[in-house]
C-alpha cells in the first residue's frame, strides 16, 4: 500500500504543477481574450507575399501589402521607409476564432496597377501561440509575426 502511495505521489508530483497558465484557457488566471491577443500588428515576408495588419480595438482594420518592392521571394523591405503597394482599409469582427475581414477601401501607389475591393469578405480560422497568428484559409495556411 506504501509503494502503491509512493507511486501516485511520484506521478502527480513529478510530471509538472497542475496549475493552468495557459492564457487562453478560461479557467486559467492569466486568461486573455482572443480578441484582445489580435490588437496590434502583425507582419509576414515569405514568398508569397510581405504584407502587414493593424487590428485596432474599435473593429478597423488595415492591410499594407509591399509585394510590389520585393525582387525576389522574401526579399526584405524597410516597412518604415518604403510606401506600400496597396492599403485596405475595413473592419473585422472576431466569433470564437473565426476572424471576418470586411474590406472597404483600397489605395493604391502611384505606378502600380490598381487592385479591385475585394467583392466578399475574407472568413478566417485563427490561432495565436506566443508571437505567431495563423490564419487558415479556404485556399491555405499563413502565418504573422507580431511587430
Amino acid at each position: 500500500m506504501i509503494r502503491l502511495a509512493l507511486l501516485l505521489m511520484v506521478l502527480l508530483t513529478g510530471c509538472g504543477g497542475l496549475e493552468r497558465d495557459n492564457p487562453l484557457d478560461p479557467r486559467s488566471p492569466r486568461y486573455v481574450e482572443l480578441s484582445q491577443l489580435l490588437i496590434g500588428s502583425w507582419g509576414r515576408n515569405d514568398q508569397e507575399r510581405n504584407e502587414v495588419y493593424f487590428f485596432k480595438e474599435d473593429g478597423a482594420v488595415q492591410l499594407l501589402d509591399f509585394t510590389c518592392h520585393q525582387r525576389g521571394p522574401g526579399d526584405a523591405v524597410d516597412r518604415t521607409t518604403t510606401p506600400p503597394c496597396h492599403t485596405l482599409f475595413g473592419n473585422y469582427s472576431l466569433e470564437g476564432d473565426q476572424l471576418r475581414l470586411s474590406f472597404t477601401e483600397v489605395h493604391t501607389l502611384p505606378g502600380q496597377d490598381s487592385i479591385p475591393l475585394p467583392r466578399t469578405d475574407k472568413v478566417a480560422q485563427i490561432s495565436i501561440r506566443r508571437e505567431t497568428l495563423t490564419l487558415v484559409e479556404e485556399d491555405g495556411t499563413r502565418s504573422y509575426t507580431r511587430l
